[in-house]
């Protein structure tokens, strides 16, 4: 995965949440001070980042939900989203989102500068 491979350069450890258990999900989420991550279930173990951390959430366009962007300010994080829009024609309601991984680097890249 090109997003992976390219925050790793930038010092960023990939994870998939349901690969581990709730006690290491638990540890890796407080440790981080910036998340980058798809919107999705995994997104619930952001109760456990520690105040002052940044959630970046890439949201689909076709379905976007605020509720983990409203979960990370209850909670004293910071929440940047990046819309991603449809792939392919568009017209399939749950279907996959493309991502612009330049802009998702950019992204990234200027939530670092900014801490």
């Amino acid at each position: 995965d090109r997003l992976a491979s390219d925050l790793s350069e930038r010092g960023f450890t990939s994870i998939v949440p349901s690969t581990l258990t709730v006690a290491e999900q638990r540890r890796r989420f407080a440790a981080a001070d910036v998340i980058v991550a798809a919107h999705g279930a995994a997104l619930t173990s952001l109760a456990w980042a520690q105040p002052g951390a940044v959630i970046v959430e890439l949201l689909p366009a076709a379905r976007p939900n605020l509720a983990f962007r409203r979960l990370a300010h209850q909670a004293g994080l910071r929440h940047v989203g990046l819309v991603c829009p449809p792939a392919g024609d568009g017209m399939e309601p749950h279907g996959d989102s493309e991502l612009d991984v330049g802009a998702a680097v950019r992204l990234v890249e200027g939530v670092l500068a900014g801490r």
